[in-house]
C-alpha cells in the first residue's frame, strides 16, 4: 500500500498505533474525520511519506517528535484540531517540506523554521504563539499567516484601597514589542511600556485595563492581555456611574478584544431613548440582539457572552456591534477567537 485516503467520513477514535506498519506509504490523507486522542509515535516510521494530512479532527496532545523522521515529507496539514503543547525542534529535520499547516490549535513555542528553505506556505494563526515565536519566521515561508493569536495572560480581579498603589503588567515574550495599556477600552497616554502604576489609586481609577501588544517586525499580530478588573475600596468620590450625566453619545471599544467568550460593551447616554444594540458577521447578517429597549440617561454597560439568538456559540472571526439610540447610531469592529 503506498496511498491511504480515508478523509471526509465520520471516522472516530484514536488513530492505530498498526498503521506504523505501513511503511511503503507515501500519501496518508485523513483529514475531515471525528479522529481524537494523541497522534501516535509509530507514524515516524512511515519514511517514505511525502503527504501526511491530518487536519479537522479532534487530535489532541503535542506533535511526536518522532515527526522528524519524516525527512520525505513535502506536505504536514494539522489544522482544525486540538493539538497543544511546544512544536518539536525536529520539525526542523523535514527539509522537503513545502507546506506546513498548523492553525486553529492551541499550540505554543515554535521554534526557527529557517532551515526549511524550501516552505513556501506557512500558516500558524488562531494558537497561542506570541512575537518571540514569530520574529524568527519573518520571510521563511512565500505566504506566512500568523494573525490572530490567544490572548495573553491570566484574567485577574483585584480590589485595592483608596489613596495606594496600583501596578499592573504584562509578560510576552519578543524584541521588538510596544505597549499601550487601555482602561476600559481608552488608550492611556503615558501608559507604553509593559507595566503601567498609578501611585495614588482614585475611585475614578476603577475599571478594565488591558495591553495591547504590537511588534514593529511582526507587523500583522496585534495581541491583547486578558483584563484586568480594578475594583477601588474606601473612595470618596462618586462611584456609581449611573447616576451621571454623560455630556454626548457615545459608543466604546469592547474589552477584552480579542475575546473570548466573552467580552464588555459601554456606551453612553446624554438623554433617555429606545436603544437597540445588535451583533453583525461581516456579511451583515444578525447574530444576535443585546438589548433592545427604552433607557434612562446614563454610563452603561453590557456583556456579550459570544452566543448567537439561538444561543449557540458563534464561530472565530470579525464581528460588528450597532447601537442605536434616538436618532444616534455608531459601530465598531471586534473579533471572537476560539
Amino acid at each position: 500500500l503506498t496511498s491511504l485516503w480515508l478523509s471526509g467520513n465520520q471516522l472516530s477514535g484514536a488513530i492505530p498505533t498498526e498503521i506504523g506498519n505501513l511503511t511503503n506509504l507515501t500519501f496518508l490523507n485523513l483529514f475531515s474525520n471525528q479522529l481524537s486522542g494523541a497522534i501516535p509515535t509509530e507514524i515516524g516510521n512511515l519514511t517514505n511519506l511525502t503527504s501526511l494530512f491530518l487536519l479537522n479532527n479532534q487530535l489532541s496532545g503535542a506533535i511526536p517528535t518522532e515527526i522528524g523522521n519524516l525527512t520525505n515529507l513535502k506536505s504536514l496539514r494539522l489544522s482544525g484540531n486540538q493539538l497543544s503543547g511546544a512544536i518539536p525542534t525536529e520539525l526542523g529535520n523535514l527539509t522537503n517540506l513545502t507546506r506546513l499547516f498548523l492553525s486553529n490549535n492551541q499550540f505554543i513555542d515554535l521554534p526557527d523554521l529557517s532551515s526549511i528553505t524550501t516552505l513556501t506556505e506557512l500558516p500558524i494563526q488562531n494558537n497561542k504563539f506570541t512575537f518571540e515565536d514569530i520574529e524568527p519566521n519573518i520571510g521563511v515561508a512565500t505566504s506566512f499567516i500568523y494573525a490572530p493569536q490567544d490572548s495573553v495572560g491570566m484574567k485577574q480581579d483585584t480590589t485595592v484601597t483608596a489613596g495606594s498603589s496600583l501596578t499592573v503588567s504584562v509578560i510576552v515574550g519578543g524584541a521588538n514589542n510596544q505597549y499601550q495599556w487601555l482602561k476600559d477600552g481608552t488608550e492611556i497616554t503615558e501608559a507604553t511600556e509593559s507595566s503601567f502604576t498609578i501611585d495614588s489609586v482614585e475611585d475614578s481609577d476603577a475599571g478594565a485595563y488591558i495591553c495591547k501588544i504590537t511588534n514593529t517586525v511582526a507587523t500583522a499580530l496585534t495581541l491583547y492581555s486578558r483584563p484586568i478588573d480594578v475594583t477601588v475600596s474606601g473612595a470618596t468620590g462618586i462611584s456609581d456611574n449611573s447616576s451621571q450625566i454623560p455630556k454626548a453619545f457615545a459608543l466604546y471599544q469592547n474589552y477584552p478584544n480579542p475575546f473570548n467568550p466573552s467580552t464588555t460593551i459601554k456606551y453612553d447616554l446624554p438623554r433617555g431613548s429606545n436603544v437597540v444594540l445588535k451583533i453583525y458577521n461581516m456579511l451583515g447578517q444578525e447574530i444576535r440582539t443585546l438589548i433592545n429597549k427604552h433607557q434612562t440617561v446614563g454610563y452603561k454597560s453590557l456583556t456579550w457572552d459570544g452566543k448567537d439568538n439561538l444561543g449557540q456559540l458563534v464561530s472565530s472571526g470579525i464581528y460588528i456591534y450597532r447601537l442605536q439610540a434616538g436618532t444616534e447610531i455608531e459601530s465598531k469592529k471586534m473579533l471572537f477567537l476560539k
